[in-house]
C-alpha cells in the first residue's frame, strides 16, 4: 500500500501512539481479512484504496463543514449536533471516543454498509470489537481533533 500511505496518513491516520504501518496491518487483519472473498477487498490494497474512496463518496468532511463543525482543540460540539451533520448516512451511525484528560475526542465513525457500499444496512450483529474506544456519550461535549503530521497529539 505504498502508493496509498500519503492519502492514509492524511485521511486514515493512527490516533494513538502506534507506528502507521503498524495501526494499518492491525485493521487489515481485524477488518479486512474478513471481507477478502469480495474482488473488491481481496488484498490490502483493494481495501484501503476502497476505505479511502469511502471517506470521499460519504462527504463526512463537508457534511461537517456544512453543519458549522470545524475540527479544532478549544471548540467542543453537541453529539446531537455532530449526529444531524452525518444524518445522511442512516440512522445506524456509531460515533466513537475517547476520553483524553476530561475531553470526549470523537476517534472513529463507523458507518453500516451493504455489499454494494451504499449506506443504510441495519447492523446485525452487536458490536463485539475490543477497542481503545468507547461510544460517544450523550450531554458531554465532544472535541473534533484536526488532523494533524501528529495525529496522536494534534493539539499539544
Amino acid at each position: 500500500v505504498q502508493d496509498l500511505e500519503s492519502d492514509l496518513l492524511r485521511y486514515w491516520p493512527t490516533m494513538i501512539k502506534r507506528p502507521p504501518l503498524q495501526f494499518w496491518r492491525k485493521e487489515w487483519s481485524r477488518h479486512g481479512t474478513c471481507a477478502t472473498c469480495l474482488d473488491s477487498l481481496s488484498t490490502p490494497h483493494k481495501f484501503f484504496s476502497l476505505a479511502l474512496q469511502l471517506r470521499k463518496t460519504l462527504s463526512i468532511d463537508q457534511a461537517f463543514a456544512g453543519a458549522g463543525i470545524k475540527p479544532s482543540c478549544n471548540v467542543s460540539y453537541e453529539l446531537k449536533d455532530i449526529h444531524s451533520a452525518l444524518s445522511h448516512l442512516g440512522a445506524d451511525v456509531s460515533l466513537q471516543c475517547y476520553n483524553q484528560k476530561g475531553r470526549e475526542i470523537l476517534m472513529q465513525i463507523k458507518v453500516s454498509v451493504h455489499k454494494d457500499f451504499t449506506v443504510g444496512c441495519e447492523r446485525w450483529a452487536k458490536d463485539t470489537e475490543i477497542s481503545y474506544f468507547h461510544p460517544c456519550k450523550h450531554g458531554m461535549s465532544i472535541y473534533l481533533f484536526p488532523l494533524s503530521s501528529h495525529p496522536d497529539n494534534p493539539c499539544p
